[in-house]
């Protein structure tokens, strides 16, 4: 019922702001242009390794069109990327997984197919340019505001919705199992507050699933008991998968792991966790609770409200977007320690745009170079690091900055800009 009410409220307020306006008029639709490019709140990056593409989501989600946008660029100059393809998106999506192999990515979507619909939906977008289907949009049912998603590589697609996890075939996206996420621990406790759903990914061990929560603290899910679906439609499982809950976090982000350790992102206070499933063994029953100290390796401090962690196992480093403080945290992943924190605010020549509210990025080596691409959210462009110098060379699209013309398109009194109270069920990232 409080999810029905929020989102309720939600289309109530978007109702009287386009009651003021005729028609649609003032949110047009976003520009497909490939030059300049156009990005509004870019809330997700993958690089093909094979293709050397970078694909940008487009989340708008402070709706400034009518519509978001997904974008190929084309990286043989990875210091000025050229765009090659645009094609219209629904607004409000999350994290995007590329998967190569099947020429696809696959995109959470916050945005209801209709005003009654509260089951939002999973996107999957062609980008075999070979195929005659490229750049085909199909659409698949999903849980209510899923954002977070992580595929193990070989089939199987997990997604996080608001106190719900959901499993897919990538083979076949026409069904899903459902985890309850709203869950109370052995000792019959209070609810776990599970609103705040927020990414997930799988163990070093790929035993159990560790599921973020910007509100409450976190769980684990043992992923034997979080079964593939069988079929066509909603499995649900109620809440047997869910065998851990993990307390001392408070707002915890972006997720990420490799052979040894899970990297989660703490808001409060900011810090990387790295930690270890190494003493987990599967629960039977309600879960239980334990302490972060009991998993924990290292915490390692962070910026102002840092968002998602990527890691480049190249050069053994792990980065995170300190969106609050407009700069990436760089982490020794031998060393366990912060060893370089790389502004994407600075001022670049021609006068370009600094870059503002970094969150998603992608990592890629082209001709030998290491390169890192941040998307930052607010000032809607692209940081390029040159991650062997960790040295800013480039922010696109290139534009420069007019102070009045800057005003004008990305106003302080935006209907969805308030970090501090995001909308109900549309939260800003």
């Amino acid at each position: 019922m409080m999810r029905l009410l929020q989102k309720i409220g939600f289309l109530l307020g978007l109702a009287v702001l386009f009651a003021g306006c005729a028609g649609n008029t003032i949110f047009p639709n976003i520009p497909l242009t490939l030059d300049p490019i156009v990005l509004a709140n870019p809330i997700a990056l993958a690089v093909g390794s094979t293709s050397q593409r970078l694909y940008v989501v487009n989340s708008n989600n402070q709706v400034l069109w009518l519509d978001a946008s997904f974008v190929i660029l084309e990286l043989s100059d990875p210091v000025h990327p050229t765009a090659i393809a645009a094609i219209s998106i629904p607004n409000f999506s999350g994290n995007m997984i590329l998967d190569e192999a099947r020429g696809f990515v696959y995109l959470p979507n916050r945005q209801s197919p209709t005003d009654t619909n509260l089951n939002e939906q999973l996107l999957r977008i062609n980008i075999n340019e070979a195929s005659p289907d490229f750049l085909h949009v199909d659409v698949f049912a999903s849980g209510f505001n899923p954002f977070g998603a992580y595929y193990d590589g070989v089939g199987s697609l997990f997604v996080a919705a608001i106190q719900e996890g959901l499993r897919y075939n990538v083979d076949d996206l026409s069904g899903y199992t459902l985890a309850d996420l709203a869950v109370t621990d052995s000792s019959q406790g209070p609810d776990f507050n599970a609103e705040g759903t927020r990414e997930l990914s799988l163990s070093s061990s790929g035993n159990f699933l560790f599921v973020t929560n910007r509100t409450d603290n976190m769980l684990i899910l043992d992923v034997n008991q979080f079964t593939a679906p069988t079929g066509p439609g909603q499995f649900t499982l109620g809440t047997e998968p869910v065998d851990y809950i993990v307390t001392g976090t408070n707002s915890t982000r972006g997720a990420a792991r490799d052979a040894n350790f899970i990297y989660i992102v703490d808001g409060a206070p900011p810090n990387l966790r790295i930690m270890t499933d190494s003493g987990l063994v599967p629960v039977s029953g309600p879960p239980q609770e334990i302490t972060t100290g009991s998993m924990q390796v290292a915490a390692i401090p962070l910026g102002l409200d840092p968002g998602e962690v990527i890691l480049d196992e190249t050069l053994g480093r792990a980065y995170v977007s300190n969106t609050g403080s407009d700069d990436v945290s760089v982490i020794d992943l031998n060393l366990q320690t912060e060893i370089d924190r790389v502004p994407v605010d600075q001022n670049l020549p021609l006068d370009v745009q600094p870059g503002d509210e970094p969150f998603a990025m992608a990592t890629a080596n082209i001709g030998g170079v290491n390169f890192l691409y941040v998307a930052n959210y607010d000032s809607d462009n692209i940081t390029v690091i040159n991650a062997d110098t960790l040295s800013v060379v480039n922010a696109f699209p290139q534009i420069v900055v007019d102070d009045e013309e800057d005003e004008k398109n990305n106003p302080s009194n935006n209907f969805f800009d308030d970090p501090n109270n995001p909308s109900p069920g549309f939260d800003n990232i």
